[in-house]
């Protein structure tokens, strides 16, 4: 039976990115800087998305929600390969080993497709919830023959992974003594409201960091060798590196 756990290497990385820093002023290494440190001292903050169902739009509304995405896509494939995500959602990627990820309420994205649509709307019209784990492939675009190209894919290709904050803490209130693992969970909210998922120099946590460049990377070891100078030291690299993964 597949373990989630241990997973198939090949087929699911072990490794879930997270990727910020994607406003231009805010690539100096400077800023790099700054962005790093805070994550590890608060955690990877949650943001504010919005979500569109224009495959079904008539039938199902568009969502806000709070929420922390990853990106299952193997390295290489996210640097080099047709949706570029460094460029897409931000060029400083944050590696996250998948079991901390699944252990703090981390679930992949359920993507559709045109012919499905009809059929997913009643479903989530009765189960308000699905729709924050629901996507569609690709963007609406005028060629229908594009609609149905593999290549066209593009948001499918990130292969998301979504922790909704608030529904997991809720559960964690409810199921902490009969579950034990939801003991260990990162998740909390601070004095102004967001919600963070706190980071550990202990234990799987943070397995990678990807610097946009060499200079960046540099200006931030002795950071990074402060925050886990009891071991278990992430794998450091940049986006040029990777590129000829």
């Amino acid at each position: 039976m597949f373990d989630l756990e241990k997973g198939n290497p090949v087929v699911h990385p072990k490794i879930l990115v997270h990727w910020t820093l994607k406003d231009e002023s805010e690539n100096s290494p400077e800023a790099c800087k700054q962005r790093l440190i805070d994550i590890l001292r608060d955690g990877l903050l949650f943001g504010s998305v919005k979500e569109k169902f224009p495959l079904f739009e008539q039938k199902v509304s568009p969502i806000e929600k709070t929420m922390l995405c990853f990106t299952e896509t193997r390295l290489s494939q996210a640097i080099s390969g047709p949706n570029k995500l460094p460029f897409k959602y931000g060029r400083l990627g944050i590696g996250l080993h998948r079991k901390f990820v699944v252990r703090n309420g981390g679930n992949p994205v359920f993507y559709v497709n045109a012919m499905d649509s009809a059929n997913i709307a009643r479903i989530m019209k009765e189960k308000e919830e699905l729709k924050w784990f629901v996507k569609t492939m690709n963007d609406p675009v005028q060629d229908a023959q594009q609609m149905w190209d593999e290549h066209g894919f593009s948001h499918y290709d990130d292969l998301e992974w979504r922790i909704l904050p608030d529904i997991n803490l809720r559960l964690k209130s409810e199921s902490k003594d009969s579950a034990p693992a939801l003991r260990e969970y990162a998740v909390y909210k601070n004095s102004n409201g967001k919600y963070y998922l706190k980071l550990t120099s202990e234990g799987p946590c943070l397995e990678c960091i990807i610097f946009p460049d060499g200079k960046t990377k540099d200006s931030c070891l002795q950071t990074l060798f402060n925050f886990f100078r009891n071991g278990n030291f992430p794998i450091v690299t940049t986006l040029n590196r990777l590129k000829h993964l």
